[in-house]
């Protein structure tokens, strides 16, 4: 079984001195978190890894409808390549189905009612053991 370690505001997890370890749906639900937030070429060894997202939030001069697609299009994006990465994982490492991404079920962007420039970001996939998990909550200003 592959595990990751848990990442809370952007810092390593401790108790006792000693990284969390994420397994299963909770590993999922971090790694599609990570390679959304990750802005695409950050990574110079993988430069395809993460997405478009933090660049494509342009402010309110564009129409919203467009922008939300924009985003939606950038995040299935990126959760393919997470599944074309699992697929090259799985041939190297035992992974729990629950720890692949089967199919993505929604993603849903929303503004902010109070303020406008903030876009809640929700996830929904199905893993390859077929549970449906959603991920946290991204809140992305604009």
């Amino acid at each position: 079984m592959s595990y990751c370690f848990q990442i809370t505001n952007g810092k390593l997890n401790l108790v006792n001195g000693k990284p969390v370890k994420l397994t299963k749906e909770s590993k999922l639900s971090q790694e599609i978190v990570k390679i959304i937030i990750t802005p695409i070429g950050a990574n110079t060894l993988y430069s395809w890894y993460g997405s478009l997202l933090e660049s494509a939030a342009p402010g309110v001069l564009f129409d919203p409808e467009f922008i939300n697609s924009q985003l939606k299009n950038y995040i299935i994006s990126s959760l393919t390549n997470l599944q074309k990465l699992q697929s090259e994982q799985i041939k190297y490492q035992n992974v729990h189905p629950n720890e692949l991404l089967g199919a993505i079920n929604f993603v849903n962007i929303n503004q902010n009612i109070t303020d406008s420039r903030f876009l809640k970001i929700e996830i929904g996939v199905t893993t390859k053991a077929g549970n449906r998990i959603t991920a946290p909550t991204l809140t992305l200003q604009r």
